[in-house]
């Protein structure tokens, strides 16, 4: 096996062993999270709406929504949290430059959930072939989240 396709298979084994402990990271968890107070409670509330309605329909103006309120909580958790929830649907929808930049742009407002954001910035990493950052930020959930 040369070196890409030895990476690549690190990286999906990586990526399967993540997959089985991180299902709980389903966008229907990060709405979960939102909702149990991670910011505000008003806020959570709305950040929830605007994050769920992405999550169903990810129109231009639901992002738009989304981008205006991690805007306006520049230094707050429920802004990291919007930004994430751009960032994972991005990376959903392959857009992974835009997904990485929204997700480490997030991740030093949410320690509490770092695991969960290097996953999916792991993922966004391993589908844009960035494959030593993919490697990096999967290893980086095992080290947090041991089996």
């Amino acid at each position: 096996m040369n070196r890409p396709e030895t990476v690549t298979y690190l990286a999906c084994l990586l990526e399967g062993l993540l997959c089985d402990r991180m299902r709980k990271f389903s966008g229907s968890a990060l709405l979960a999270t939102l909702a149990l107070g991670w910011a505000l409670p008003s806020a959570a509330q709305s950040l929830e709406r605007l994050a769920s309605s992405f999550r169903e329909k990810p129109t231009p103006a639901h992002r738009a929504a989304l981008l205006n309120y991690a805007a306006a909580h520049p230094k707050d958790a429920s802004g990291a949290l919007a930004l994430l929830s751009v960032g994972v649907t991005e990376a959903e929808s392959k857009n992974t430059a835009e997904a990485i930049r929204r997700l480490r742009s997030a991740r030093p407002r949410l320690p509490q959930i770092a695991d969960y954001v290097s996953f999916h910035l792991g993922t966004a990493y391993l589908d844009s072939k960035q494959y030593p950052e993919a490697l990096g930020e999967l290893r980086a959930v095992l080290e947090r989240s041991p089996a």
